[in-house]
């Protein structure tokens, strides 16, 4: 959701060349809404929008409301796994984790770590504590600073939510995972089956 320059921008953030990843912009959320997607905690209902304006809320205040879990279930959980860790993810749990947060510091993001920080711990270890957390706060601030070329223009979109779905080549969904909240996404490996 958003715009070309957008996607652009989001792709040179993570080294994502052309020959690797197509992003397909939508600056209405109209792909989200036709899929039935979660609009997010207090959206706003666009059928009534002139004849109901005040129960619309500032775009920052829901999304801040989601990531303390208002209308945003499982949000809390996946926080707090972030903080704790995994220790029997094994390296398929931790893996992406440090080549994100390391790609993240050569880029010049905060906090900057080194392939250093990371040496003498056993791969199969699974993810450490405050790990994926440290990966959270890196990229978070690292939207907030870049926000006004990241984010969508319409406050609306703040909050929506998207999914993960595998089509056929008639165009049929296969897969379907609707996320229902912040830090809720499909299980990678389901969507690889079913791809």
């Amino acid at each position: 959701i958003g715009s070309s320059g957008a996607a652009k921008k989001f792709a040179g953030d993570l080294d994502l060349g052309d020959s690797e990843i197509t992003l397909v912009a939508d600056e209405t959320g109209a792909v989200t809404d036709a899929l039935g997607c979660y609009r997010g905690w207090l959206a706003i209902d666009r059928a009534h929008k002139e004849q109901y304006p005040s129960t619309d809320v500032n775009p920052y205040i829901k999304l801040f409301g989601m990531i303390f879990g208002f209308g945003s279930p499982g949000t809390i959980p996946k926080v707090l796994y972030g903080y704790t860790g995994d220790s029997k993810g094994g390296v398929s749990s931790r893996k992406w984790v440090v080549d994100s947060l390391l790609q993240g510091s050569k880029k010049g993001r905060f906090p900057q770590l080194t392939k250093e920080a990371f040496e003498g711990i056993d791969v199969n270890s699974g993810l450490r504590p405050f790990e994926l957390a440290t990966l959270r706060a890196q990229t978070g601030i690292h939207i907030v600073l870049n926000w006004g070329q990241l984010g969508p223009t319409d406050g609306d979109l703040f909050t929506r939510m998207g999914g993960s779905f595998v089509f056929d080549n008639d165009g049929n969904s296969i897969y379907e995972y609707y996320d229902k909240g912040i830090l809720t996404y499909a299980d990678v490996q389901e969507v690889c089956k079913a791809a």
